[in-house]
């Protein structure tokens, strides 16, 4: 495959393959802008991280560069590139997407094709103050990223933490200071679920858009019913198809011992509380079953575009201790230190992955 280059000084990226982002670069009048102390930007630039391919599911970094009329640069945190230059915060712009969405610098792209016209994403930023400072970017699909088919049991719920014991009370004239209470116990974590059982089908089928075959990889869920369809192209394309168990939960903290109080006309003090025991750590789920049905058509992909996983999920860690509260000013004694909680057991690995060769 031909390595396409990449142009950051100019208007377009092009990534690898077919899958490229192009991108209008759209100017305001000089002082139409002002923001963070004065300083106007008269452009805008919308950029993504150079990637190998571009799937559904995927995320990709972005990044955004202004400037203002003295030629000075900004960039939000992260930016793809690496350089010498200022920092704007993602909160001065708004960006929308068709076929995605965007949080934390990111844009993810649907898991839905529906949602995708033509396999393009389109990304539009602008800033908030000043919409008419905006920049577009398209994402075009070559279905050559990497993929996850998770079909993996849940994560077992972590323990509550134990809450912490109360000041003990300082005394006065005519009372005793007294004793920290002692923290609450951590909980224990809950177990995790096991990987789901599911058969995949797997064949070669035309795409009227890129005008070439694609593998068509289609999941069964015999656990709940769903059933999804996965596209990868064979030049580079890659997609893992997972049925692990479950992780089991982390154990709570065990709460801390509350410190004591003192009594500055007896010159005593009240010990520190006890600290709560931490919870256990949940145990892993058991893998699912994975049965693959592989058409003729699809039966000499490149080793590694397609891979299968139904691991036992890993156990869940022990809560931390709780520590014994503080003693008092006088002489006195801190609270207990609490005992950390134990390692739940690892799932195990589910039944000998079955591959099937037959017409579909």
């Amino acid at each position: 495959m031909k390595k396409a280059t990449t142009l950051f000084l100019g208007f377009v990226f092009t990534g690898f393959g077919t899958g490229t982002l192009t991108a209008g670069h759209t100017h305001a009048s000089a002082g139409s802008s002002t923001l963070m102390k004065g300083k106007e930007f008269i452009s805008l630039e919308l950029r993504s991280k150079a990637v190998a391919g571009i799937s559904p599911g995927q995320s990709i970094p972005l990044g955004i560069i202004v400037k203002t009329d003295k030629n000075k640069e900004y960039r939000t945190p992260d930016f793809p590139e690496e350089g010498s230059f200022r920092s704007i915060e993602w909160d001065r712009f708004s960006v929308e997407v068709e076929g995605g969405t965007f949080a934390n610098g990111k844009v993810t792209i649907s898991s839905n094709l529906a949602d995708i016209k033509n396999y393009q994403v389109k990304v539009k930023a602008y800033m908030t103050k000043n919409p008419e400072l905006r920049h577009e970017l398209v994402l075009n699909l070559d279905f050559k990223g990497e993929m996850l088919a998770d079909f993996s049991g849940a994560v077992g719920k972590p323990g509550r933490s134990g809450q912490s014991g109360q000041r003990g009370d300082n005394g006065s004239s005519t009372t005793s200071p007294r004793d920290g209470g002692n923290g609450g116990q951590g909980g224990n974590g809950g177990d995790g679920a096991q990987g789901q059982d599911i058969e995949v089908f797997v064949k070669m089928k035309p795409d009227p858009v890129l005008k070439k075959d694609l593998v068509e990889v289609r999941v069964k869920s015999k656990t709940t019913g769903a059933d999804q369809v996965y596209f990868v192209d064979p030049a580079g394309g890659k997609l893992k198809v997972s049925a692990d168990g479950g992780a089991g939960g982390y154990g709570g903290t065990g709460g801390y011992g509350g410190p004591g109080g003192s009594n500055s006309y007896s010159k005593t003090s009240g010990n520190g509380g006890n600290a709560g025991f931490a919870g256990n750590g949940g145990n892993g789920a058991k893998g699912g079953s994975i049965t693959v049905y592989i058409d003729p058509s699809a039966d000499k992909l490149p080793a590694g575009t397609l891979t299968y996983s139904n691991e036992g999920g890993a156990a869940g860690k022990g809560g931390q201790a709780g520590v014994g509260g503080a003693k008092g000013d006088y002489p006195s004694n801190w609270g207990q230190h609490g005992t950390p909680g134990f390692p739940g057991n690892a799932g195990t690995k589910g039944p000998e992955i079955r591959i099937i060769k037959q017409k579909l």
